[in-house]
């Protein structure tokens, strides 16, 4: 019975990573119109920094919520067998190490095409994980759960939401500062009131505003078409990186699959050798069996995906150089 267990778990994760490649057919559904959006403040390294921390808290969110959800099933439900639900959010977990862990100097393009990447295997492990619970919880269940995550949101996630924040009042002074240094004008009081937080919209408009109004006819003109020269780059840049996130993002997906299958191939394969070695010829078999699939499933994928898989890794798209 347990070992019939294993290889209907084996089956399903194999089905789970081979999914992707069903959708790879329409390769723009790897970028949505939200997605879209959140590339457009990805155009400087401090509009990325904000992203990648609001993709953090919301895996983060996912986690904690899923694994009060996993908590309730056990407590409420031992006869229950969450272990593909903990498995998902083992998977989960891994993907916020690589967000905590991303690299922020990678080029834009780069950048750009593993973020949409990371948030879209995110979210389809998200998703997985509350198809299979949902037939799991009761009623009391779910507000048992609702319960615990008002608490949850308002202690867990404090510290991210205040990097988040801080994030953005930076990235916000940034903008700020290439605005005035467009006009040839500095204040460092006002770009440091922004970053702490003290500065309020209508201050900082009417700093900018007060600023221009100071400029002279010449100096006006000069100004307005310094700032529409970047905001044309950085329109351009946006649909290119776009572009570009929709033509790779779901290979970078589908190459962490491949990934995935080789390490359970391998695992499949050592299990094999033991059962083997354990007198257990039958079985070590159907493991090895099993390993073989999963390699053969792997390498389709990476023979796939690589012959158009190289990005274009032009970091000077016309983005704005702050």
């Amino acid at each position: 019975m347990r070992a019939n267990k294993i290889f209907a778990g084996i089956f399903l994760l194999v089905l789970v990573a081979m999914m992707p490649i069903a959708l790879a057919d329409d390769s723009n559904n790897i970028v949505d119109a939200n997605t879209a959006n959140e590339i457009k403040a990805m155009n400087t390294i401090y509009g990325a920094e904000v992203r990648l921390l609001q993709l953090e808290k919301s895996i983060t969110r996912n986690v904690l919520v899923g694994a009060k959800v996993v908590e309730i099933i056990e407590t409420n439900h031992p006869e229950t067998d969450v272990t593909e639900a903990q498995n998902l959010l083992n998977q989960l977990e891994v993907v916020l190490d690589d967000v905590k862990n991303f690299d922020l100097n990678q080029d834009k393009n780069t950048l750009v095409t593993n973020f949409v990447a990371m948030k879209k295997e995110a979210t389809d492990i998200a998703q997985q994980f509350r198809e299979i619970t949902a037939p799991m919880l009761t009623e009391e269940d779910k507000q048992q759960a609702k319960d615990s995550i008002k608490e949850m949101d308002k202690v867990e996630l404090n510290n991210i939401n205040q990097a988040i924040r801080e994030a953005i009042r930076s990235a916000n002074a940034n903008r700020v500062e290439w605005l005035l240094s467009t006009m040839g004008v500095s204040n460092p009081q006002l770009v440091q009131s922004i970053t702490d937080g003290n500065a309020t919209k209508e201050q900082v408009k009417e700093a900018v505003k007060g600023a221009f109004n100071d400029l002279n006819a010449e100096e006006k003109k000069i100004a307005g078409a310094k700032v529409k020269e970047q905001v044309t780059k950085r329109i351009t840049a946006e649909k290119y990186a776009i572009q570009v996130a929709r033509e790779n993002g779901w290979k970078v997906v589908l190459e962490k699959e491949a990934n995935k299958l080789q390490r359970l191939g391998d695992w499949m394969h050592n299990k094999g050798i033991d059962a083997n070695a354990n007198g257990y010829e039958q079985r070590a078999k159907r493991m090895e069996q099993i390993s073989q699939k999963m390699n053969k499933f792997q390498e389709q994928i990476r023979d796939w995906v690589s012959p158009n898989s190289q990005q274009n890794n032009n970091s000077n798209y016309g983005g704005e150089n702050q």
